[in-house]
């Protein structure tokens, strides 16, 4: 159980550092500036993707590695990472011409070093996942985004503007790959095995198929919205948006990055797989869905007390994303189920012919302007919500009704009450955003487990008994 709760602190632990630092950072940095960033950070992100082409989920999948094993998978990392760099240094020129902005020339020729610092780490990373040693990393993301994020804010401070977020990307790459071969080096040969590669090939291309639809479904909107609107919304959008996944970001996916090493580590037949299945997504419905009606409910205040007035904007933008963050989180969830079920195939074109409507639904909105593709979110993922769920479902042979009561219903009914409450406090302090913060953020974590135990939450009581009642490995 510790390996669970390690994990789960990295993740919040990691993305809370972010916030606070971004939030920092918009009182020296204009939304221009973050929005011609977020150009640059869909490139390079998407070239983290392309670096690892799955290998490091393939190392993680497999029960007994080797040197071979490691070496390969190392120079594939690297030698992908120094294509990607080439590519960029080549198309640097038609990049900028696509977004209309000569700024983004200079920042396209240096970032690409950020990534290759994350090439020579990426071996050492998913050893660590694999042995479920995340106190560790833990301990390795939330010290390099500090060490990077304050030297971020010196400088934005000194008024270095977009230099400093790209100083802060470059030197989080760079300490996160030295943390990590410290932590787990491992004997590094000049040495490529075939056998290695044919092993790792077909689970990995799978699996970078879907990383790669995850990546476009997950950027298109950013991309299309710095081509045809202004740096201002997309950095107003991309603000908003980073902010209302946050806890998607943190619950849904350390669960997902848990389950895979997990699952893959023991057998289980259908029934236990489904009875892990449906604790999972209960233990996740109880923490997760009241913390997004919670996005939905406090993100004017939230918004007013502690951002500047130049970023007021994005308050619609976070309330619609966040409804669209509830129905990717419960998807994102049958990922490891899936690949447990060695469906990494079925997995790839569920989630490609899915995001084509998402895609589609970006596309046709983003000339309309940002809160219309925020709506397109919704209605897409929503979609996508249902069919790979429908799925899923024919594969553990499980029933939506008995998903519904189980995982949802008691959730559901404890958060409307609890916001039907706070919703008659926001009247009685309608002129003040600070005391109703203040006071939401005391009344809603008490009325809820207040709430939940009234509904006879079955989600509450496992969490109390320790949280799913599955043995798992003690780290």
């Amino acid at each position: 159980m510790k390996s669970f709760f390690w994990a789960m602190l990295n993740q919040v632990g990691s993305h809370g550092v972010n916030v606070v630092l971004s939030i920092v950072l918009t009182y020296f940095i204009d939304p221009s500036e973050f929005g011609l960033f977020a150009m640059v950070i869909i490139l390079t992100d998407f070239s983290h993707v392309l670096t690892n082409l799955g290998f490091g989920q393939a190392l993680v999948h497999k029960k007994e590695v080797t040197i071979d094993d490691y070496n390969t998978i190392f120079w594939i990392n690297v030698l992908m990472a120094a294509l990607i760099s080439l590519i960029l240094f080549l198309t640097a020129s038609s990049i900028t011409s696509f977004y209309g902005n000569p700024k983004l020339y200079e920042i396209i020729l240096i970032i690409p070093v950020g990534y290759l610092f994350s090439s020579f780490g990426l071996v050492s990373q998913f050893l660590l996942i694999k042995e479920l040693r995340y106190k560790e990393i833990f301990i390795i993301y939330v010290t390099s985004r500090i060490i990077s994020g304050a030297t971020a804010i010196y400088m934005a401070y000194l008024g270095y503007g977009i230099w400093s977020l790209l100083v802060q990307h470059i030197f989080t790459s760079f300490l996160i790959f030295l943390f990590s071969v410290i932590a787990h080096p491992f004997p590094l040969r000049l040495r490529f095995s075939m056998k290695s590669y044919q092993e790792f090939k077909v689970f990995s291309f799978s699996i970078f198929g879907n990383e790669t639809t995850n990546y476009v479904i997950e950027n298109i909107d950013k991309a299309l919205i710095g081509k045809f609107l202004s740096d201002v919304s997309l950095g107003l959008y991309s603000r908003a948006y980073s902010l209302a996944m946050l806890p998607v970001n943190n619950f849904s996916r350390v669960v997902d990055k848990f389950l895979f090493p997990y699952l893959s580590k023991s057998d289980f037949d259908l029934s236990k797989l489904k009875s892990i299945y449906l604790k999972w997504v209960s233990a996740m419905s109880y923490a997760f869905v009241p913390i997004m009606f919670g996005v939905i409910f406090f993100s004017e205040d939230f918004v007013h007390v502690v951002f500047n007035p130049k970023w007021f904007e994005m308050v619609d933008m976070m309330r619609v994303i966040a409804i669209a963050g509830i129905f990717i989180a419960f998807a994102e969830i049958n990922t490891s189920f899936l690949l447990k079920l060695n469906k990494a195939k079925e997995l790839f074109r569920i989630n490609l012919m899915s995001r084509i409507i998402i895609i589609l639904g970006v596309v046709f909105t983003v000339k309309q302007g940002v809160i219309p593709v925020a709506y397109s979110l919704v209605v897409t993922n929503f979609l996508r919500f249902i069919f790979v769920h429908f799925y899923i479902f024919q594969k553990l042979q499980f029933s939506l009704r008995k998903y519904f009561q189980a995982a949802l219903l008691p959730i559901l009914l404890s958060s409307f009450s609890i916001f039907f409450i706070l919703s008659l406090l926001k009247l009685f302090l309608v002129q003040h955003s600070e005391l109703r913060l203040f006071f939401s953020i005391i009344l809603f974590p008490i009325s809820y487990l207040l709430l939940s135990n009234f509904f006879n939450s079955s989600c509450q009581k496992m969490i109390y008994k320790g949280i799913f009642n599955i043995p798992l490995k003690n780290n």
